[in-house]
């Protein structure tokens, strides 16, 4: 079976999967099993789908703060997150290497 979601107004959807790692280069890290997934509308409207994914890698930051923090209550004290994405407009937004043109 085959189901269609059609909504009135475009809304912009945000997704990510988190999970725990050993110490190391991230990207060496196997993958664990995910101990969260994060799926949300945008609260936001925007206008480009590089916003749309600096706005998803946001909220996905903002949902990792509460394991950081049990981790550490736990005695577990975390380095950096590394937060992944595959579009790299979003990704040089966050790390101020492209520049936004206001128009």
């Amino acid at each position: 079976m085959v189901q269609i979601y059609q909504e009135s107004q475009s809304q912009s959807r945000a997704g990510g999967v988190h999970y725990l790692s050993s110490l190391g280069p991230p990207e060496a890290a196997p993958f664990n099993g995910p101990i969260d997934v994060v799926t949300t509308i945008i609260p936001t409207v925007v206008s480009a789908a590089s916003e749309a994914e600096v706005a998803a890698l946001y909220l996905n930051g903002q949902a990792a703060l509460p394991t950081r923090q049990t981790l550490s209550d736990l005695g577990y004290h975390q380095s950096a997150t590394p937060i992944f994405t595959d579009n790299t407009t979003a990704l040089g937004i966050a790390n101020s290497t492209v520049r936004l043109i206001s128009g």
